[in-house]
């Protein structure tokens, strides 16, 4: 299993997406940015194989921001934010 940090769950993020790591506020709707349902689906899978933390679709959907994502997920402190 993986600790994840929230840096982790922004550069996957950001990855998809295409866009620059700082260019995406943790309030923002990831769907408005082109993240589409099958990739959430492929996110919760991956992110509960890695944590081994159950990550549901649904709780991603419900909540498309980075901030919520990185609740759901469970995400440790950054160094540089601890």
């Amino acid at each position: 299993m993986v600790s994840l940090k929230a840096a982790d769950v922004r550069a996957t993020i950001a990855a998809l997406i295409d866009v620059p790591i700082d260019r995406i506020s943790d309030q923002e709707n990831l769907i408005e940015h082109g993240i589409d349902s099958f990739r959430v689906i492929q996110l919760a899978e991956r992110w509960s194989k890695l944590t081994g933390h159950v990550v549901r679709f649904a709780d991603l959907a419900a909540e498309p921001t980075l901030a919520a994502w990185s609740r759901i997920v469970g995400v440790t402190a950054d160094a540089s934010s601890a």
